[in-house]
């Protein structure tokens, strides 16, 4: 019959089969970023043997390459080629030069943050009030063109 007070004894150390101190070497530690020896990369050996692949490219590269790509412009006979970067921009300037409100939204973004100027930036809260009404008529005027070709469709 086994005594209560024998169950709360604790095992002393001295007990554990080959370990005269009472501690573990320190290759035989396992816990958190002490993997078991067995398992431990040898020295000189990469976790990741085949590393990345030489071919593999960013999206950053892929679009960098995609917008350089040089296509034939068929407006010079095809012959002559262009930049895919040149063609959209032309594209965008084309759409707001018809009055398409978004695309003349992004033209004018892509002046303010792209175009050099000499000039200093104006803040817009700067505006004077008779270029704040000249600006109102326009959009005004864009805003009515766009209605008339809505209620013809």
């Amino acid at each position: 019959m086994t005594r209560k007070k024998d169950l709360e004894e604790p095992i002393s150390s001295s007990t554990a089969e080959g370990d005269e101190s009472g501690r573990e070497p320190a290759e035989e530690k396992v816990g958190y970023g002490r993997p078991p020896v067995s398992t431990r990369f040898k020295p000189g050996q990469s976790g990741n043997p085949r590393g990345r692949p030489k071919g593999s490219k960013s999206l950053d590269q892929v679009l960098r390459q995609a917008l350089n790509r040089r296509v034939p412009d068929t407006r010079r006979g095809g012959r002559h080629t262009v930049r895919m970067a040149e063609l959209i921009i032309e594209g965008l300037v084309f759409a707001a030069a018809k009055r398409d409100p978004q695309m003349l939204r992004l033209l004018l973004a892509f002046l303010d943050r792209y175009a050099r100027s000499d000039a200093p930036k104006v803040d817009p809260e700067e505006v004077r009030a008779a270029d704040r009404e000249i600006l109102d008529e326009y959009i005004s005027s864009i805003m009515a063109a766009l209605d008339g070709k809505k209620g013809k469709s």
